[in-house]
């Protein structure tokens, strides 16, 4: 997605920022259907969450009222996301920076801790299994 939103210059490419944008289509909590919702996977470092520029755009979408998810992508395991969107508002209008930080890095711990359910590919499905 970083092609597509016009805030998001080349710096936001994932092979730069360790951040895949991706549109999601499922599990828009309610109040916030039929907007485009925004999935920053965490594709490189865990750092990126503290980071400035990353946290600005990120608070800015956000605040224009589009829903946000975070996610870590953990090869061959099920992608799990929260969604950010209640979680950070209050923090962001009350400029609570250093609370603000600490929920997004406890958001994207929860993804990960959450994340340990493994995949398979099998003849171009995705395949998980039962227990997990």
């Amino acid at each position: 997605m970083w092609r597509f939103l016009p805030l998001l210059g080349e710096d936001w490419r994932p092979d730069k920022s360790g951040v895949l944008i991706k549109r999601e289509y499922d599990n828009i909590p309610p109040g916030y259907e039929g907007k485009i919702a925004l999935n920053f996977e965490i594709i490189g470092r865990k750092a990126v969450v503290e980071d400035l520029i990353f946290i600005e755009t990120l608070c800015g979408y956000i605040m224009k009222g589009i829903p946000c998810f975070i996610s870590y992508a953990k090869p061959r395991h099920e992608l799990r996301m929260v969604f950010l969107n209640d979680r950070l508002r209050p923090l962001i209008e009350t400029g609570n920076f250093p609370l603000l930080k600490d929920s997004l890095s406890s958001a994207l711990k929860s993804c990960i801790k959450h994340s340990k359910r493994k995949i398979f590919i099998r003849d171009g499905k995705v395949i998980a299994p039962q227990n997990g």
